[in-house]
């Protein structure tokens, strides 16, 4: 018998690219929650941004995993906005966790997190999910309290909880940060691109098909305590290469260079040991290559004909 999921926050990124993959997948039958859905979608539960009832939408269906997307996911923002931060990273957490404790006990929570919490490493090294988090954006303590929530309602409660760290996440969908950004840049500006930092930054890139298998592998092999995964290729790479690989992709042969200013909450370094996740029988598909050339031609796509539809 197929599994029941619900999924909030079905229309982000994540959200999206897990839509797609749980779709296809004869083993689960899920259903959306969204603060901005279309009612059109069979089975869309749609919930008050402001005062979201996550009790009615648990109590409307008897399911066995829950994915919680719904958190905001901009460093940048929760400078500017660390209320609002506050209220889509921790309080819509707590209020899914209560929501669960007391409709669906037995439901699996599963929370997207970030490497946010890990702060700026002292050493470039693979992060280890034991490893000290110390968070150097308000984003990045919201994501962490968050995952205590998670801790906090497995110890006590006993709600099968676990956590997923993802890393630098990319594919079709994603309309911010470096690829969206350079995608632009590339088709606007044919002779010098300028990026900030040095390009020295190190990053752990995963595509967006291997974010969800990851989800799933941690839906059917993590233990009922709350665990934390790091969800990642575990591969380190750099900003420059990474720029100079979808320059290659695109055809672009002017000039990358680098501004040198550091952004406000952006770490030098980060990469994931995934020896956790890769224990659950999960290993990454998808080359950075790959996934840059599906991305492409996804943007491409999307310029042509306005379409945001993805297809992994």
């Amino acid at each position: 018998m197929p599994k029941r999921l619900l999924l909030i926050g079905s229309r982000g990124f994540i959200g999206g690219g897990l839509v797609t993959h749980f779709g296809s997948c004869k083993e689960y039958e899920f259903e959306q929650c969204d603060v901005i859905g279309d009612e059109s979608i069979p089975k869309m539960h749609i919930v008050d941004r402001m005062a979201p009832d996550f009790r009615s939408v648990f109590r409307a269906g008897a399911f066995d995993v829950c994915i919680n997307c719904s958190g905001s996911a901009s460093v940048s923002k929760s400078f500017s906005d660390p209320d609002q931060d506050f209220r889509l990273n921790v309080d819509n957490t707590q209020l899914i966790l209560e929501a669960a404790r007391r409709e669906a006990p037995r439901c699996r929570i599963v929370n997207i997190s970030s490497a946010a919490v890990y702060g700026q490493p002292v050493k470039a090294k693979p992060l280890r999910e034991y490893d000290e988090t110390k968070p150097i954006s308000p984003y990045g303590f919201h994501k962490l309290v968050a995952e205590k929530l998670c801790e906090e309602y497995s110890t006590i409660f006993s709600i099968p909880t676990s956590t997923v760290r993802v890393f630098s996440a990319f594919g079709p969908g994603l309309r911010k940060q470096i690829f969206w950004d350079l995608y632009q840049r590339f088709r606007d500006n044919p002779e010098i691109v300028t990026l900030f930092g040095t390009g020295e930054e190190k990053r752990d890139f995963i595509y967006i098909s291997d974010v969800a298998a990851a989800i799933e592998a941690v839906i059917e092999n993590a233990n009922s305590r709350h665990e934390v995964f790091n969800v990642a290729s575990g591969q380190s790479v750099s900003i420059r290469v990474v720029a100079e690989t979808f320059a290659h992709v695109r055809g672009f042969r002017g000039q990358i260079r680098f501004s040198g200013e550091v952004r406000e909450g952006d770490p030098t370094s980060w990469y994931a040991d995934v020896s956790r996740l890769h224990s659950l029988g999960f290993k990454v598909k998808n080359t950075l290559w790959e996934g840059l050339s599906r991305y492409s031609a996804w943007a491409d796509g999307m310029e042509e004909d306005g379409s945001s539809r993805v297809r992994l």
